[in-house]
């Protein structure tokens, strides 16, 4: 039985993440799941998230429809979509502690070969773009990380924030359908998990929105920052995995 406390801590986060998304483009996974997994475990929280992630990022789509550039952004889904079964299936084969510490290590160098003010190479060809995605639908089928590596890629591209919300929203939705998809056809969608999903819908709708509306404020040299900031704990979560 689904306790009061669970669905007040349910809502809070959740509306948390979902204004974490709306400023930075990414993160409603790592916000959610920091609660989510300890209230309610794996085989729930992992397709409520799931669901709930595919809430926002309608909202934010729709929000940020004009701003999205197909042809920089269909080679990333293409990849990624056609990578998620591969990364579910590695799952079997490749050590879960190892994968998950070498890409927290990676992410958080990144981060600090950025703050420390080094130049970023131009990747200018569509196979970065590619690469990008298969690397980033690898993670989502495996362990639900799948913005980092596109994260990583859209840095060297110097999109705006607005752009970089709008195209990192539509490849998480793609990515996400694909996700609740597999979720479904395993029988992850369950009673409890439809239950909990109706007490967070208002949370993610206020998040979505509220989050909206304070990136009126943000300045784009905050919003790097807030990007490379999700980024670094991200990976400090993944590299610390085996003592967390």
């Amino acid at each position: 039985m689904i306790e009061p406390t669970q669905i007040l801590y349910l809502i809070i986060f959740l509306f948390l993440a979902s204004v974490t998304n709306s400023l930075a483009g990414f993160g409603f996974a790592l916000v959610a799941a920091a609660t989510l997994l300890e209230l309610f475990g794996l085989l729930v929280s992992t397709p409520l998230i799931s669901a709930c992630a595919l809430v926002v990022k309608i909202i934010l789509v729709y929000t940020y429809w004009e701003h999205i550039r197909w042809p920089q952004l269909r080679p990333i889904v293409v990849a990624s979509l056609c990578a998620i079964p591969l990364g579910v299936i590695a799952l079997d084969y490749v050590p879960d502690l190892f994968m998950r510490t070498m890409l927290g290590v990676v992410i958080v160098g990144y981060v600090v070969y950025k703050v420390m003010g080094a130049a970023v190479p131009d990747l200018k060809s569509v196979w970065w773009a590619y690469a990008a995605g298969f690397a980033g639908g690898l993670l989502g089928g495996a362990y639900n990380t799948a913005g980092p590596p596109v994260v990583i890629y859209t840095d060297t591209q110097d999109w705006k924030p607005d752009m970089f919300r709008a195209n990192m929203q539509t490849y998480l939705l793609c990515n996400n359908i694909l996700a609740l998809s597999l979720h479904f056809w395993r029988g992850n969608l369950t009673a409890e998990v439809g239950q909990l999903f109706l007490w967070a819908i208002p949370a993610l709708v206020a998040g979505t929105f509220f989050g909206n509306w304070l990136c009126r404020f943000v300045s784009p040299e905050f919003f790097r920052k807030l990007v490379l900031f999700i980024l670094f704990v991200i990976g400090i979560r993944l590299a610390m995995t085996y003592w967390l």
